[in-house]
């Protein structure tokens, strides 16, 4: 899990460059809550012209899932829309994504935390109450993460099997 800035604080805790690090690797989850527009992100503190990355500047995607906390980002009637460079030119399953400007975009943490879980996705928005979060689900709503392999493995050995008296 990538984020760049805090849900809570929206203090930087990724660098621009962390940040496109993490788009292309195999992470399951990246979450980027910052500005952004139908076909770029801005990677820098306060709003300026200068420091916005377009999809074209974008690293091919390597991460399962996508949560784009911006504006804009996932407006699908925009060709070259941002959301749809995540979902389609990688590797990514599910993003979401705002189809509009929005004034705030809210806090992902717990429905990616109950999505860890095992839960589908669908159902983690559902019980986080994550569907007041202004995104849309772009994508397959009923993914889950692959089960964490806990080491743990049965075994059985019977050398002798008693079916007791059997009435015919």
């Amino acid at each position: 899990f990538v984020p760049v800035y805090s849900p809570v604080t929206y203090q930087r805790i990724a660098t621009g460059e962390e940040y496109l690090e993490s788009v292309s690797s195999s992470v399951e989850v990246v979450s980027f809550n910052g500005h952004g527009a139908e076909i770029s992100h801005q990677l820098g503190g306060a709003p300026a012209t200068d420091d916005y990355l377009e999809v074209d500047e974008l690293p091919e995607p390597g991460a399962m899932l996508y949560s784009l906390l911006s504006c804009s980002t996932g407006d699908f009637t925009h060709p070259d829309y941002l959301a749809g460079h995540y979902l389609f030119d990688g590797d990514a399953l599910l993003v979401t994504a705002a189809t509009t400007p929005v004034f705030s975009t809210g806090d992902d943490s717990q429905e990616l935390a109950l999505w860890k879980l095992g839960l589908p996705f669908y159902k983690a928005r559902q019980l986080s109450g994550g569907e007041g979060l202004a995104s849309t689900i772009l994508g397959d709503p009923t993914l889950r993460l692959p089960a964490a392999d806990s080491g743990a493995r049965a075994s059985i050995s019977i050398n002798r099997l008693d079916f007791g008296d059997i009435a015919v």
